[in-house]
């Protein structure tokens, strides 16, 4: 469970995508990330729990963050 005073949506707006390095994610639901091509879909190396689903709107990257952190 995120933190009480942690806000999410504020933490994918600064977060870089890990592919093209721009800034801000946004929340996407688990529909859109299913459908989206193998292709855009990131393959993280950890796993973070909980997690939001979430799209670069700059290349259209998707994935669960945190865990498509780029660091």
């Amino acid at each position: 469970m995120f933190a009480e005073n942690f806000n999410p949506l504020a933490a994918l707006a600064a977060a870089r995508c890990p592919r093209c390095h721009a800034t801000g994610l946004v929340e996407i639901d688990g529909e859109a990330h299913d459908k989206a091509p193998e292709t855009d879909k990131h393959q993280a190396k950890f796993q973070v729990s909980p997690s939001l689903y979430a799209q670069c709107p700059a290349c259209g990257l998707v994935g669960e963050w945190p865990g498509m952190s780029d660091h």
